[in-house]
């Protein structure tokens, strides 16, 4: 059948319109998702030549700015010019958020964003449903400078998995750089007796050089008149003689061991810790206790110096520190008396009715009490955090309600671990991290006006341990700065 000319004219005619909107469509969906890329991934502008504007932080200033919340850190994780995707890189960004691959200089008092990019996992955990108290990737870094260390806490990104980041508040003049080692992926710090312990280290692509501000440390004094405040000091070590000393970043630790007992005053304390509150307690009762070497001279049980990391036989007789052995034996500070009670895991033992019999039977009534507890669960092999969690929340809650129903308690984190392990235990950073969480969320949430958190954790740095030197301890010198921070609590618990 032969079609009429005016059939194939409109069906000509038809065949044009649907071209013709075949291609308007596609011009714009094309010309949209440039643009909606664009937006999205726009790159950043390259900053021009630093100038050196000079930051003076507000007195007493406990919240520090936060230059990552500037940074499109999901796009610098997507984009691959400068980064290949495969490779773990980190590095400083500008104070405005952008990268740079050049070395960045900045005034003192300047706060910048550390970004860290790890490449895929290599292998995926089965993970359950539950709170881990850290996250997945385990990467304990240092901001290294020639005279100057700030341990950097880096957090998980929220939707970028693989990317971690944190802010770091550059007080005193010097050239950083950060060093830093990822320790495990996909939460297999968190039962390290399934998985290989398998470090890889790596450095920043550049360095921050920080210069000193003009006019020279005007506000820098002012700001250190005010007295620290609240749980969270940041800071800065500086390496005198590979010996560290911590200095706050917006205050000053005034509060001294004469203060604190001025503050206590005819109180009885009672301490239920492990070895480190007895480190703790040495010093606090003599503060010239093993100071007379700087560094450890050797490892023989013998020698003197060996107390800087380890005292647990520098008393085998409990002739010097009886108190430490039996703890109705009271330790006299000034005209306060404390009694120490060594406990230790409270995951494979039930420690309530102990401590609940000794607290009415065997000791004075107590005015103020200090729990240290964790170290040991940290160490058994097979106990998960959440396990942990629910073990301490069960103690304090019996603490709180049944034994010490009007005294004020201060609980202490566990210790600081850096890179590494400890023989066969399961310590690890993560592990570490994740228990001292546990004490700090558990604390948060209750909100209890007679609970006072003491956070020795955040003073942990690498060179601070003694991993090295095969103990779990932190450094003689360190407890001086831990101890300082106890002092705050018994004068200002609640400041």
């Amino acid at each position: 059948m032969i079609m009429s000319s005016q059939k194939r004219h409109f069906i000509l005619l038809g065949t044009f319109f649907i071209f013709l909107l075949t291609i308007s469509y596609h011009q714009y969906t094309t010309t949209r998702a440039e643009s909606l890329h664009d937006r999205l991934y726009e790159r950043p502008v390259e900053p021009a030549a630093p100038t050196l504007p000079v930051n003076t932080p507000t007195d007493n200033d406990t919240e520090l700015e936060k230059p990552c919340d500037k940074a499109n850190i999901m796009w610098l994780a997507s984009d691959r010019t400068n980064w290949n995707g495969w490779d773990t890189k980190t590095f400083f960004l500008h104070p405005d958020g952008n990268y740079s691959a050049s070395d960045l200089y900045v005034p003192q008092h300047t706060s910048l964003c550390v970004v860290v990019l790890l490449g895929p996992v290599p292998a995926v955990s089965k993970i359950k449903v539950e709170n881990h108290y850290a996250p997945s990737d385990i990467i304990t870094m240092t901001a290294v400078g020639t005279d100057y260390s700030i341990a950097v806490t880096l957090e998980q990104h929220a939707k970028q998995n693989n990317a971690y980041f944190a802010n770091v508040y550059l007080r005193h003049p010097d050239t950083y750089e950060l060093r830093a080692v990822t320790e495990y992926r996909s939460f297999f710090w968190e039962t390290p007796i399934h998985h290989n312990y398998q470090p890889y280290g790596f450095v920043s692509d550049n360095k921050v050089v920080v210069q000193p501000a003009t006019p020279a440390n005007a506000a820098d004094t002012a700001l250190h008149t005010a007295a620290c405040t609240g749980n969270t000091l940041r800071g800065s070590w500086f390496n005198n003689s590979d010996v560290y000393e911590f200095s706050a970043d917006r205050c000053d630790l005034r509060f001294t061991r004469q203060d604190a007992l001025r503050c206590l005053h005819r109180k009885t304390v009672h301490v239920w810790g492990d070895g480190n509150m007895r480190r703790s307690l040495k010093v606090m009762a003599d503060p010239q206790w093993c100071t007379e070497h700087p560094t450890i001279l050797g490892l023989e049980e013998d020698d003197p110096s060996i107390c800087i990391c380890n005292d647990d036989m520098d008393d085998p007789e409990h002739t010097l520190f009886p108190w430490a052995a039996d703890h109705r034996v009271p330790l006299t500070l000034g005209d306060n008396t404390v009694h120490y009670n060594s406990i230790g895991a409270i995951t494979t033992q039930d420690w309530r009715g102990e401590i609940a019999q000794r607290a009415s039977g065997q000791l004075p009534r107590a005015d103020l009490v200090i729990l240290s507890v964790g170290n040991e669960d940290v160490a058994s092999s097979r106990l998960k955090p959440v396990q942990f969690a629910r073990a301490f929340a069960d103690l304090l809650k019996h603490l709180v309600e049944n034994v010490y129903p009007t005294q004020t308690i201060l609980v202490r984190t566990p210790q600081f671990f850096g890179s590494g392990t400890h023989y066969w235990t399961a310590w690890n950073a993560g592990r570490s991290r994740a228990f001292a969480n546990v004490v700090r969320d558990t604390l948060a949430q209750w909100q209890h006006p007679r609970l006072h958190l003491w956070d020795t954790h955040q003073f942990g740095l690498e060179y601070n341990t003694c991993r090295y030197q095969g103990t779990l301890y932190t450094r003689r010198n360190v407890i001086d700065m831990e101890n300082q921070h106890l002092y705050q609590l018994m004068c200002a618990p609640n400041s």
